[in-house]
């Protein structure tokens, strides 16, 4: 851990603990004199301060940094839409999209024919071989050793897990079920891991006729590719997952439609009005903590700058009231159409080039990184027991914080 150490003799005002190493964590203790209460009030008042500025501060970031902005969520809508579900990620354009679904991406399946589960003899004893490729061009070879009086199902079992060895990307499942007729029936299913047309695949015997005998080389489902438009624009793709917005926005195709569907990616009105609310807070909490604090000899200019920032834009189209203390009052319901309808006012009067946050944010940092002497004013105790410990304390203050970046001038107010 680093420490720090004063130089007593560039530090007129030192004592010993400024003579002293003293890590980030550890408090130094200030002279003891008669002005010992007004050097605890007025640390706190600035450590009060100095926190109410980090704080907004963060707020603000929240509502402008660049890769995690609330004012950049977004929100989708798609009607009552059974054809296809969307999300939108965080700056996704504010657009909407008339979409089409005329034929979703399915995965092959082959169906195999029932055989009594606990029967035996369907199947011809001694080793079967199978070849399993893929319409890409990738190819097994897969193999079941059939043994005299094994039942059925257990010799479809141990072909589906032959087929899934194979690690090919199909998988296979021997089902078995009770029938209307009240007998127990397996068969052979298996199906492409993926859908679409490059994940269609074919079972064919090399040796023996275990996979025409099963009937698991029958295509019951066909692998087809989805085809979907946007905005009049065709399109296929291998699978149901699609994107748009350079994919920013993503689609689900859950089903085909003869009619175009409304998607409109929009602003979330929900994160920007939780957003405005917590920055009118703590804007609201530094005014007050200023002001709390004002007899203290805290420089005004601290407040003026920052009240200044509200009047500065415009406000009230967004739901924004600023109240005759400079305080701000959000009306939720204007806001929260505002953002609906008119995004882009909201986000200029907000983050703009001249917009409230982004010139809070300005004063914001500006304050909680500046050093302690600029938060003196000229004013000082009259009182001739008090004038010149005054202005030792201050002179040593502005040493101590001169020297000491924001989080050491944390530990020392602590």
């Amino acid at each position: 851990m680093n420490s720090y150490r004063i130089n007593s003799s560039t530090n007129p005002y030192s004592t010993n603990w400024a003579a002293s190493p003293y890590t980030r964590t550890t408090k130094p203790t200030l002279p003891t004199t008669s002005f010992d209460p007004f050097q605890k009030n007025y640390s706190k008042a600035m450590s009060s301060v100095f926190q109410s500025f980090t704080s907004l501060s963060k707020v603000v970031g929240n509502l402008t940094d660049k890769t995690d902005n609330v004012l950049n969520k977004r929100a989708v809508d798609t009607g009552d839409s059974k054809f296809f579900s969307a999300t939108a990620k965080q700056g996704a354009s504010i657009a909407s999209y008339q979409v089409g679904v005329k034929q979703i991406a399915t995965a092959q399946q082959n169906t195999g024919g029932l055989f009594q589960s606990n029967g035996t003899g369907a199947f011809s004893n001694g080793t079967h071989s199978m070849k399993l490729a893929l319409s890409d061009g990738k190819s097994v070879n897969v193999s079941v050793n059939v043994k005299s009086g094994e039942s059925n199902e257990t010799v479809l079992k141990n072909m589906a897990g032959a087929i899934n060895s194979s690690n090919l990307g199909v998988k296979a499942q021997a089902v078995t079920a009770k029938q209307s007729d009240g007998t127990t029936q397996t068969r052979l299913v298996v199906t492409s891991a993926k859908t679409g047309t490059d994940a269609g695949f074919k079972l064919t015997d090399t040796s023996g006729n275990l996979a025409a005998a099963t009937g698991a080389n029958t295509v019951s489902t066909t692998a087809k590719n989805a085809e979907y438009s946007v905005n009049g624009k065709s399109y296929t793709s291998q699978s149901n997952e699609v994107t748009l917005d350079d994919g920013k926005v993503a689609l689900s195709l859950k089903g085909a439609t003869a009619k175009l569907e409304t998607l409109r990616v929009k602003s979330d009105t929900q994160a920007v009005t939780s957003g405005v609310k917590e920055f009118v807070k703590a804007y609201n909490e530094t005014l007050t903590t200023l002001k709390s604090n004002s007899g203290f000899a805290i420089n005004k200019k601290w407040h003026n700058e920052l009240t200044q920032q509200s009047t500065r834009a415009d406000l009230s189209k967004i739901g924004i009231t600023v109240n005759a203390d400079h305080t701000l009052r959000v009306d939720e319901a204007v806001l929260t159409k505002a953002a609906s309808t008119h995004f882009d006012q909201v986000q200029n009067a907000l983050t703009g080039p001249r917009g409230l946050i982004a010139r809070v944010g300005v004063q914001a940092q500006k304050t909680s990184a500046s050093q302690m002497a600029q938060y003196f004013e000229s004013a000082r105790p009259t009182d001739s027991v008090h004038v010149d410990e005054y202005s030792r304390y201050q002179n040593m203050m502005n040493f101590q914080f001169s020297s000491m970046n924001q989080g050491n001038f944390m530990n020392l107010l602590a």
